[in-house]
């Protein structure tokens, strides 16, 4: 099913909620307190009896997210390179939501595939990427390749591109 222009957040939480999800990552955080439209707020989004970790590298962000978010303890801002964040995390994730740097700066294609490979996913898992309408399938372009060969299916496929396993 492809849903082009559309944000995914309702799908990615319905199969969160499938898998009986706890723990949602999610890269890349608030960076407009009025972008809604344009950025999808992702953290605003998310099941408030979930855990969820938002980590980004820009404290602008960081503070912008805790500001939003300060009514939900669930909710962990965290200012760190998410791919070294990612790295070290000792949890399971059964929600990782990749947006990351645009696809076409600073080898940001390289960049969400690097994101993905440090990601620790539980065997019954959900992967969100955003900006995947974009020639050459945005930040997905070399992520949905390696998570096919990890087992994920995709669900949906446009603005953003589901997969699950």
């Amino acid at each position: 099913m492809t849903r082009n222009g559309e944000f995914l957040f309702d799908e990615a939480i319905r199969a969160f909620r499938e898998r009986s999800g706890q723990l949602i990552v999610e890269v890349g955080a608030i960076r407009n307190r009025d972008g809604q439209a344009t950025d999808g707020h992702s953290t605003l989004h998310w099941p408030h009896d979930a855990t969820v970790w938002s980590v980004d590298n820009d404290p602008k962000a960081v503070n912008l997210t805790r500001v939003l978010t300060a009514d939900r303890p669930t909710v962990m801002c965290v200012l760190a390179d998410a791919i070294a964040f990612l790295r070290t995390f000792p949890f399971g994730i059964d929600l990782l939501y990749l947006d990351g740097p645009h696809p076409d700066r600073d080898g940001g294609r390289q960049w969400h595939f690097e994101a993905y490979r440090a990601a620790t996913m539980n065997p019954r898992s959900v992967l969100l990427i955003d900006d995947t309408d974009v020639p050459r399938f945005g930040k997905a372009e070399f992520v949905v390749p390696a998570a096919l060969g990890d087992g994920f299916q995709i669900v949906s496929s446009g603005r953003q591109t589901l997969l699950v396993r």
